[in-house]
């Protein structure tokens, strides 16, 4: 039997009702006229009532917590191809950090950029230097610390995790236009950027040293593969610090089609009638 869907301006009134009445009617909104919500919220965030105005407030963010894990999740499982490296970086920040300012930390990144040394030629050593000379270490990734993942936390701190500042140099290299034929590359326990038409690699955890390569057999990992490989520490390291949310919110993410099944209770479902 189909499911009958309420219409949206009977759930809409339900906003301004208790407080699980409209639980259940954000619910059904998110679900069936995600689409239709932007001008309305807009609206209800402006009339007399306010409880309705703050209910407003609250959906609207939730719509926007939402809307962020979805881009994050089709840019790590390669469903979006158009996409901005720091862009992603920023909402991971914002998914971690959920009362962080989006204007401060887009911001932040900005005058990141505004530094780089200007009418020097366009070259990854030019780059490498750029990011010593601004003092950011590469640290070995760690499960331990969300922090090293998180772009505010590294631009504020001056460390970093090794993926993490991978993705941060091609995420220069794309919105300042430098042009470098660049990609990341993991050989043994480290990442490197790697300049194809030069065959320069930077050792980005010894102080951004450039040398040519040296060795022959390694793992390319294009922009979704690092940003996925970034997004499993992220998890790795809520699991290890038992934060039941951010397992959540991470796991959908990195999740095909957001199930969460597989892990173990109360993270998922398996095992959870078990003995």
């Amino acid at each position: 039997m189909t499911e009958k869907i309420p219409p949206f301006d009977a759930l809409i009134k339900l906003l301004g009702d208790k407080d699980e009445i409209a639980r259940v009617a954000m619910v059904q909104l998110m679900q069936h006229y995600a689409l239709e919500l932007d001008e309305v919220l807009k609206q209800l965030q402006e009339c007399d009532d306010p409880l309705l105005r703050k209910r407003s407030h609250q959906f609207q963010a939730l719509l926007t917590f939402k809307k962020r894990r979805e881009f994050l999740h089709r840019i790590m499982h390669k469903q979006n191809p158009h996409y901005f490296i720091s862009d992603a970086l920023i909402e991971l920040h914002l998914t971690w950090f959920e009362k962080d300012s989006p204007a401060e930390i887009a911001m932040l990144y900005q005058d990141f950029l505004k530094k780089y040394p200007a009418n020097h030629p366009a070259s990854i050593e030019t780059l490498s230097s750029f990011f010593r000379d601004m003092q950011l270490a590469g640290l070995p990734d760690s499960t331990a610390c969300g922090d090293l993942y998180m772009i505010g936390a590294v631009l504020n701190n001056g460390y970093g995790g090794n993926a993490f500042m991978a993705a941060l140099a091609m995420a220069v290299n794309e919105d300042l236009e430098l042009g470098l034929d660049l990609q990341t590359i993991h050989f043994e326990d480290k990442f490197y950027l790697h300049d194809k038409k030069t065959n320069i690699v930077t050792d980005i955890r010894k102080v951004w040293d450039t040398k040519t390569v040296n060795f022959s057999e390694f793992k390319i990992f294009d922009n979704s593969q690092l940003l996925k490989y970034i997004g499993a520490l992220c998890f790795c390291n809520a699991v290890h610090r038992d934060e039941f949310r951010y397992i959540q919110i991470i796991g959908e993410i990195l999740a095909a089609h957001h199930d969460l099944s597989s892990l173990p209770y109360p993270y998922g479902q398996t095992g959870k009638n078990q003995k």
